[in-house]
Parts: C-alpha cells; sequence; structure tokens
C-alpha cells in the first residue's frame, strides 16, 4: 500500500502526459477509493492514457466494484472486510482492463491461466502458447506489461527478458480458461470454454510437433517447458507419458530425458521430474502392483545414482569443467545444488564463481542461503563477493551467524574458533567501508586468542588496532596461542611497538613456546640490543627449536650480529655454540 503522493508519483509515471489541477484531484480521489494498491492504480492509469476519462472509470469501477459483492466471490467469513475491500477492488479494476481487450488479445490472456503460480513467462514459451510468431509473442507480452496485466519479471540465465503474474491476475486468468465462451450472466467475460485437462493437452501437442519424432529430450529449451513438462503431464492425464519420458533413450543409448536436463544445467529438475514420477506410482499401486514396485525400484536406482554422482564428483573438477567451457556456470551450480555436503556444495559454488555471470547471481544466491552451516556460507558468499562487491553484507551476516566453536578436529582450524577464522579470512579484501563493523564483530568474541587473531589482520589495514591487539595477546593464557599470536604480528609490527610485544614473548614461561615466539619474531626485529642485552640469553632460549629449524635461521641471525657490531669472530661463536646446543649434523 502507497501514500498518497507515491500513488500520484506511479500514476504520473504511466501516462503520457502531465495531469491538470482537475485530473490530479480526481486520480487522487480513484487511488483512495482502491486503497492505494500499486497494481490498481497501475491498471488505472493505463486505462486513462488509452482515452478513458477519469470520471467515467470512478463510475466504471464503483459498478463493478457492486456486481462483484453482489457475486459474493470472496465469501468468506475469516476474510477481514478490508481485505475483501481490496481484493474487490483489484479485480474490479481487473476486469475493466480486460474490456478494453480485443477478442483475440482476451483469448491470449486466457491461455496464461494454464502455467503455474510465480513462475517466469519467457518470448519463446508465449510462442507456443499462443501460436505466433517470436516477434508477435514479444509485442503481446510488451502491450501485456504496458497495460499492467502482467509483471516485469526476473531475467533469465541466459539475459533473456522474462514475465509474470499477479496472483489475482493468475486466478483470473484461470477462471477465463474454463468459463464458458458465451457468459451466463451480464458483465462476465468470455472464456475459453475449455476443461483442465483439454487446455494441458493442447499445449503439450503444441510442444510436441516441436520435437523430432515425438522425443520429448529434442526439445530445445525456451526457459519454461523443461521445468513444468512433467507437471503439464500430470494435469493433463498423461501419468503414463511421465514414465516413459523417464525410460526414453537418446542416440548413444544414455537417459535422453537426463541427459537434455543435464546438458542445460537443469539436472535437479529431472530429479523434481522423479519425485512426481515416483508418487504417482504410488498412487497406482493398488490397480498395478507388480508394474509399480518395478518402477519403484527403478526411480530409487536412478536417484542412487544421481546423488552418488553429485557427491563425488570434486569440486575442483566441477570448477575445471566450468573454466574449460565443458560445463556451462548453470550446469557447475546444478551440481553444487545435488550436492548433499553442506561443505561440498560451499567448495563446488565456490570453484564456479569467477565464472558466474550476473544473470545468475540470484540463483547462485539462492543456493547459498540454503547452506545451513553458517561457516561454509560465509566462506562461499566471501569468495562471491570478490567478483561482486555488493554481497558483502550478506557475508558480515553469515559470519555473525557463526557460533564461537571449533572444528572437530583442532588442527583443522589451527585451534581457532570458525567466527575468528572467517573474519581473518575477510580482512584483506574487505571494503574500506565495512572495517568499522568488522572491527566491532572482532570485539565481540569472547575467546582472546581468537579476538587477538582478528585484531592482528585487521590492525595490518588499521595500525591504529595495533596497540589493542597487543593488550589482547597479553591476555591469552595459553602460551602456545600468545606465541602464535606473537608470530603472526611479527611482520607487521610498528618499531616503537616491540619493547611491549618482547615483553609479552619474555612472559611466556615454557621454553619451546618462547623459542617458537623468538624464531618468529627475529627476521623483523631491527635490533636486539634492547630486547636481548646478552645475545647468549637468546641462544638459549633458542637452543628448544628444532634443529633444522635452527639451522635455517642461522642466515637470519648472522646480519643482525653483524648490525650489532659484533662481526664475523662473534658470528662463528654463535656457530659454535649452535654446534653443542644440537649436536653435529651432517
Amino acid at each position: 500500500v502507497m501514500s498518497p503522493e507515491q500513488a500520484l508519483t506511479l500514476m504520473t509515471k504511466k501516462l503520457s502526459e502531465p495531469l491538470s489541477e482537475q485530473a490530479r484531484e480526481q486520480a487522487l480521489a480513484f487511488a483512495k477509493r482502491v486503497g492505494y494498491l500499486p497494481l490498481a492504480l497501475e491498471l488505472a492509469a493505463s486505462q486513462v492514457d488509452e482515452g478513458v476519462i477519469w470520471q467515467d472509470l470512478f463510475e466504471d469501477f464503483a459498478d463493478e466494484v457492486v456486481r462483484l459483492e453482489g457475486l459474493d466471490v470472496y465469501d468468506s467469513e475469516e476474510m477481514p472486510n478490508d481485505e475483501k475491500r481490496r481484493k474487490y477492488s483489484l479485480l474490479a479494476c481487473f476486469n475493466l482492463s480486460l474490456r478494453l481487450l480485443s477478442a483475440e488479445q482476451l483469448r491470449q490472456f486466457a491461455w496464461l491461466g494454464i502455467v503455474p503460480e510465480d513462475v517466469n513467462l519467457t518470448q519463446q514459451m508465449a510462442q507456443t502458447l499462443w501460436q505466433v510468431t517470436g516477434r508477435q509473442a514479444q509485442k503481446i507480452l510488451q502491450k501485456f506489461r504496458a497495460k499492467a496485466l502482467v509483471l516485469q519479471g526476473a531475467k533469465l540465465a541466459d539475459g533473456r527478458v522474462s514475465y509474470r503474474m499477479h496472483d489475482l491476475m493468475h486466478d483470473l486468468a484461470q477462471r477465463l480458461l474454463v468459463s464458458p465462451v458465451e457468459p451466463d450472466r451480464a458483465g462476465e467475460l468470455p472464456g475459453l470454454g475449455l476443461s483442465k485437462v483439454a487446455a494441458h493437452g493442447a499445449l503439450l501437442e503444441r510442444y510436441a510437433t516441436q520435437t523430432r519424432d515425438g522425443l520429448w529430450h529434442t526439445l530445445e529449451d525456451d526457459g519454461y517447458i523443461y521445468a513444468h513438462l512433467t507437471w503439464h503431464m500430470e494435469q493433463a492425464g498423461q501419468q503414463e507419458a511421465i514414465h516413459w519420458l523417464l525410460k526414453g533413450r537418446n542416440a548413444e543409448g544414455r537417459n535422453g530425458w537426463y541427459e537434455a536436463c543435464d546438458a542445460l544445467g537443469k539436472p535437479t529438475g529431472f530429479v523434481s521430474d522423479l519425485g512426481r514420477a515416483r508418487r504417482l506410482a504410488v498412487d497406482c499401486y493398488e490397480q498395478a502392483p507388480g508394474e509399480t514396485v518395478v518402477q519403484l525400484m527403478r526411480y530409487a536406482l536412478m536417484l542412487t545414482s544421481l546423488n552418488s554422482l553429485a557427491s563425488n564428483v570434486p569440486a575442483e573438477m566441477v570448477g575445471g569443467l566450468v573454466k574449460a567451457g565443458v560445463w556451462q556456470p548453470a550446469q557447475g551450480l546444478a551440481y553444487a545444488q545435488q550436492a548433499k555436503n553442506p561443505w561440498h556444495r560451499a567448495a563446488c559454488i565456490s570453484e564456479i564463481v569467477p565464472y558466474v555471470p550476473q544473470a545468475l547471481l540470484p540463483e547462485v544466491k539462492k543456493t547459498i542461503r540454503q547452506i545451513k552451516d553458517a561457516a561454509y556460507r560465509s566462506y562461499v558468499l566471501s569468495k562471491l563477493a570478490e567478483r561482486f562487491p555488493e554481497v558483502w553484507p550478506d557475508v558480515l551476516a553469515a559470519i555473525r551467524q557463526i557460533h564461537d566453536r571449533y572444528g572437530e578436529h583442532r588442527n583443522q582450524t589451527q585451534g581457532f574458533s570458525y567466527r575468528s577464522l572467517a573474519l581473518c579470512r575477510i580482512v584483506e579484501r574487505l571494503p574500506p567501508q565495512y572495517l568499522a563493523k568488522v572491527t566491532e564483530m572482532a570485539r565481540q568474541i569472547q575467546d582472546a586468542a581468537d579476538q587477538a587473531m582478528a585484531l592482528i589482520e585487521l590492525a595490518k589495514r588499521d595500525k591504529a588496532l595495533w596497540p589493542e591487539a597487543l593488550g589482547i595477546t597479553r591476555e591469552i593464557k595459553n602460551e602456545s596461542y600468545r606465541s602464535r599470536a606473537l608470530r603472526a604480528m611479527a611482520q607487521h609490527l610498528p618499531e616503537p611497538l616491540w619493547p611491549e610485544a618482547i615483553a609479552i614473548l619474555h612472559s611466556i614461561q615454557d621454553k619451546y613456546h618462547r623459542a617458537q615466539s623468538l624464531q618468529g619474531c627475529i627476521p623483523h626485529i631491527n635490533t636486539l640490543t634492547s630486547t636481548f642485552p646478552d645475545f647468549a640469553t637468546a641462544l638459549d632460549t633458542l637452543a628448544y627449536q628444532n634443529r633444522s629449524d635452527l639451522v635455517e635461521l642461522l642466515p637470519t641471525l648472522r646480519p643482525i650480529i653483524m648490525r650489532l657490531g659484533e662481526g664475523e669472530e662473534t658470528f662463528s661463536d654463535v656457530l659454535q655454540s649452535v654446534r653443542e646446543v644440537c649436536g653435529q649434523w651432517p
């Protein structure tokens, strides 16, 4: 429901000429009468734009509402009066608009009642439905859109424009489909006089003429029929045709309908068809139990094979097939949709992200939303956000939903929670406008080690956070995690803060973890004078390191010793000390 100002703006945009002051007042009065419903306003404005004056429109509308209320179309004790009034207003606007159509246009509108609710109508589908040329179908759809009889739909994956129907408009088209050609009552619109079964059968016949040798898998994709063929077969009472469809073989001897759906990136549609066929078979069990059992066994094996195939295709292979052009991105997405394991689904989508076109983005996001695990969801969303920046708010929303939990095996997550790891993973690529939000999310992490790692990553982008990151690191009780945090910040820590970092290093009591910290820090400390005045102390700490790690560290120690002015002689002494600590090595 719109405000009066919004309603007036909507109607004005539909009109080719500006409103006079009188017409403006009449338009506002009409808008109030229809409850400021946007679709009713569009329908009214399209009529005025075709020459109907506001006064006549208002009178015709009032008469139509009275007629509908007399019929009590929406007879429901549970429906509030306000809702009834809005529905009558909208239906009255529908009827007035349809009466301005030619007889042929009205028949074409009635045929739209044959499609399921909430589907995208394409030009190619309308061409078959109305048996006209592609250009004629497009013009009819555009005219219906201009009259607000159909609405703009989503763009399809291939970039084609689609249309959709308001649910009440769809109800009206369905009624016209089966209404008599000669109306029984005055004021009623003429229908097509078809039964539901006959109407669906007629549509199937029109599609059948486009096949080769009556094989459905030879149909060209029109953006509609592959998703709804078995539905129309069921509505037409052609259950046996569904079973034959799922049996049919192509020239290579493979399942023709599956191969066709798979090539279009719609194997999930095939799975839906299997489900429909199975349900219909169960319904026929009492009439033919033996045949039904055979069908059910066959469908169970087919579904098992599909599930096995989807789970056994590695994510890297899915990405490789899409990259090589063997599969379209929609086909790669379809395999991800079949994956039962949430991580496998996330990994498959991540692999195809670099090749996803803008038109496929809504379907990709819909598939990601079905991943219940917030950690996996945030991972694949962050990959998607690198290509489509408008996805970043979805990434942050998913991370907020991650519980501060750990993997089944702690080394799987390097000992840190999923939320901390998710934040660390996105910081480097995060747009600047989201840094403040992510910083606040990091501060809300309860565990000091998790919070420190997240703040360290953020401090690499915002140096003002380094003191806070150091303060949280000091609070980490687990010395292994405290050591790890020090090593994570070593390469980026500003020089004035090194004394505090070394103080934290000295606070580590376990000599092994202290050695780990020192090994990670030494390459990035400009001078050891203020941290380890007695170099032997540092060397003693390093003695607890693995001997191969210590040997690898010697090239780093040499320039540090030289900077301290000790020279080659001292470095030789260092080597001797290392030999004494570690023993002989080849």
